[in-house]
């Protein structure tokens, strides 16, 4: 399998230009009980609350020490790990970024983390999903500020900069998808951005969620604050996350303080490990 490849089994999901909505099903007796009122916020109260062991503590919950005298807490089965456009033509020295003068090291630096994390996640029972940013080949799904200010489509090394289906769009060896992990292909900087990852993490019950990735700044942090939009809680492993300058990274990070951690929590690579493995 070569470097830029996803297992066939990988669960693929590209882009849609509109929300996909599972049905919920009820019991045709608590359906009529429940009348007129919308039945899925009752539900997922119900669900959450048969998880919960006595006074109110969620069984199997883990517990990560972050920054601030804060703590993380995570219950695997509605935890996933988003791994945020590890792609070659951002990391690989042979990629595109580094082609185009950029200095991609710190990028690089942070693979050995984001390889423990995804292996310790995997090993703790958490979802793990990877996205990578790309377009279609005649930028059909780019709008056109973006084709305005992209390079996205310029030919490179690895072949045209984020051309779905191309060399460089893949995902770096060390980080590859494993089989039935999702894979999200979005058309722009957020992953939820006219993709189904909303979707899927409701569907599979995921409340929280671990991120790590590239660029701090651009896909990450957009992904980032799309999510605590939409009520997920964000976790932030600030050192598996880089920038190509230190600066733009610190500058990214330091904007989830605001406000009382108004963007979440901030950890490293150590003490998420630490707290994952106490599984």
């Amino acid at each position: 399998m070569g470097s830029g490849c996803v297992p066939p089994s990988a669960v693929r999901f590209g882009m849609t230009t509109e929300r996909k909505r599972f049905p919920i099903f009820v019991i045709p007796d608590v359906r009529a009980a429940l009348g007129a009122v919308d039945p899925e916020p009752t539900l997922r109260r119900a669900f959450a609350l048969s998880r919960q062991g006595p006074l109110g503590h969620t069984a199997g919950m883990l517990t990560i020490a972050c920054n601030a005298g804060l703590a993380f807490e995570v219950e695997p089965a509605a935890t996933a790990l988003i791994a945020i456009d590890l792609q070659r033509d951002f990391l690989d020295p042979a990629g595109y970024v580094a082609a185009a003068g950029d200095d991609v090291s710190a990028m690089r630096a942070i693979i050995p983390n984001a390889v423990a994390l995804l292996a310790t996640a995997r090993a703790a029972g958490l979802t793990v999903i990877h996205t990578r940013e790309g377009y279609a080949p005649d930028l059909s799904d780019m709008h056109a500020l973006k084709r305005e200010r992209n390079s996205a489509g310029t030919p490179g090394p690895l072949g045209r900069f984020l051309i779905r289906g191309e060399a460089g769009h893949g995902h770096i060896a060390e980080c590859l998808p494993l089989d039935g992990e999702v894979v999200v292909d979005k058309p722009g900087f957020g992953s939820f951005y006219r993709t189904d990852l909303e979707t899927i993490l409701h569907d599979r019950g995921i409340e929280r969620l671990i991120l790590l990735g590239v660029t701090t700044q651009c896909c990450v942090a957009s992904t980032m604050r799309e999510a605590v939009d939409r009520g997920f809680r964000c976790l932030t492993v600030e050192d598996a996350y880089a920038a190509v300058t230190p600066e733009l990274h610190a500058a990214a990070i330091s904007l989830i303080y605001g406000e009382g951690n108004l963007f979440g929590w901030v950890s490293d690579t150590r003490r998420v490990l630490a707290g994952l493995a106490s599984t």
